[in-house]
C-alpha cells in the first residue's frame, strides 16, 4: 500500500532524475520525503498523476524503511532510499536462503552462456533462485536457465521500469514475473539508460544475493563492478576459470588472483555453498515455460528432448510443421535464450548434452 511517503519519494526521484546523490543530499536536510518535495517542487507538478501512472503499470514502490524492503539489501553500504518492483520480491527467511548472482559480460561465448545456464539449473535444482541484470549474454541465459525449471528468477535493471532494455527482452522479463520472480530498478519512471546507471544498480544485484557467480568476465566488464561490490557486502565471489590467453576472461582470472573462489562447475559451486551436490535431485522434464502458443511450445520440447543438436530440416520433420513457422519461433527461443545455436543444431539452454 502506497503511503503519503510514498507519493512524495516518487515525485521527489523523478524530479532528481533517480539521482542517488541528489536524494541522499535531501534526505539528510528534511526528515519526510514530503518536505524534500516541497523545497524542489515546480508549479503544476501532480504527485498523485506519478503515483498512478505507477499503480497503472503494477509496479510496487517500496521504501527503505518499509518491512517489505529486503533486508540483506538494507544493509549494503548506500542502500537505495526505495525500490520498484514488478513481481515478487525474494522473501529470504535467512542470508543463507538468498538468491545467488550469476553474472558476465554481454558479448559471451557460446559456451560461457550454456555455462550460465548450467550452473542456474544446478541451483534450481536444490531451490534457489538466481539474480542477474537481464543483459543479453550471460545475464539472459542465467535467467533462462532458471526459468526453465519453473524456478522464480529475478532482474535489477538500470533504468525506470516503464521500459525493457534490450527491447529483444521483453518476453524474458515478462517471464521472470510470470513465474513469480521479479524485475527491480531504484530508478523512477521515465530514468532512462545511461551507462553508469547499469553499474549503479549492481551493488544491487549482488546486496540481494548470497554469493555472486562471475562467468566470462573481460577486463572492462561490468561484472568485475558486481564483483567488488560482492566484496565490500562481505558476499562470496565466485570465478568460473577459462582459456589462459582468451581475452574474455582476463578480468576472471584476476578476480581469482586476487582472492575470488574458482570453481570449475556446479557442484563446486555448490559444495562451497553448503550444498549437497551428491545426492541425486528429482529430475526435471524438459519445460516449456513462457511458450506463446502451442507451435512454440511443441518446438522448444522437441528441441529439449533431443539427445544431441538438432539442426532445422529435423525439427521440421518431428513437427510438422513449416520451415518458415519453425524459423521464426526460432528466432524467438533464441532471443530469449531458451535454447542456444551450435554448429550442428540447437539445444535447450539447460541441455546436459554437450
Amino acid at each position: 500500500m502506497h503511503t503519503a511517503e510514498h507519493l512524495f519519494y516518487n515525485a521527489t526521484a523523478i524530479l532528481c532524475r533517480g539521482s542517488y546523490a541528489s536524494l541522499k543530499k535531501l534526505s539528510a536536510a528534511h526528515p519526510t520525503w514530503e518536505q524534500a518535495y516541497a523545497h524542489i517542487a515546480p508549479p503544476r507538478h501532480d504527485p498523485e498523476i506519478l503515483l498512478r501512472a505507477l499503480e497503472a503499470r503494477h509496479i510496487s514502490l517500496i521504501l527503505r524503511n518499509d518491512s517489505l524492503f529486503p533486508k540483506l539489501l538494507r544493509e549494503i553500504p548506500h542502500p537505495p532510499f526505495g525500490i520498484y518492483v514488478r513481481g515478487i520480491l525474494p522473501m529470504c527467511s535467512s542470508f543463507s536462503h538468498a538468491p545467488v548472482a550469476i553474472v558476465g559480460t554481454r558479448k559471451s561465448t557460446e559456451h560461457a552462456r550454456i555455462s550460465a545456464g548450467n550452473f542456474a539449473v544446478a541451483l534450481g535444482h536444490h531451490s534457489v533462485s538466481v539474480i542477474s541484470g537481464l543483459a543479453l549474454g550471460i545475464d539472459a541465459a542465467a535467467h533462462a536457465g532458471a526459468l526453465s525449471l519453473g524456478i522464480a528468477t529475478y532482474a535489477v535493471v538500470g533504468h525506470g521500469l516503464d521500459i525493457t532494455y534490450p527491447s529483444a527482452h521483453r518476453r524474458l522479463a515478462d517471464n521472470i514475473i510470470n513465474d513469480g520472480g521479479a524485475i527491480i530498478s531504484e530508478y523512477p519512471l521515465g530514468t532512462d539508460c545511461m551507462p553508469y546507471r547499469f553499474l549503479e544498480r549492481n551493488r544491487i544485484v549482488s546486496g540481494l544475493s548470497r554469493a555472486v557467480v562471475v562467468i566470462e568476465a573481460p577486463e572492462k566488464s561490468g561484472a568485475l563492478a558486481t564483483a567488488r561490490f560482492a566484496l565490500e557486502q562481505n558476499r562470496d565471489v565466485f570465478v568460473v576459470p577459462g582459456p589462459t590467453h582468451h581475452s574474455h576472461y582476463r578480468g576472471s582470472h584476476q578476480l581469482i588472483r586476487s582472492g575470488a573462489t574458482l570453481v570449475r562447475d556446479p557442484h563446486d559451486l555448490l559444495d562451497d555453498l553448503g550444498i549437497s551436490s551428491n545426492s541425486p535431485s528429482s529430475p526435471t522434464p524438459p519445460q516449456t515455460v513462457g511458450c506463446a502458443t502451442l507451435e512454440e511450445s511443441l518446438i522448444f520440447t522437441t528441441i529439449s528432448n533431443a539427445f544431441d543438436p538438432i539442426p532445422l530440416d529435423k525439427i521440421c520433420e518431428i513437427t510438422k510443421l513449416s520451415i518458415h513457422t519453425v524459423t521464426s519461433i526460432i528466432t524467438t527461443l533464441l532471443l530469449s535464450y531458451a535454447i542456444i545455436e551450435t554448429e550442428t543444431g540447437y539445444i535447450a539452454s539447460n541441455s546436459r548434452h554437450r
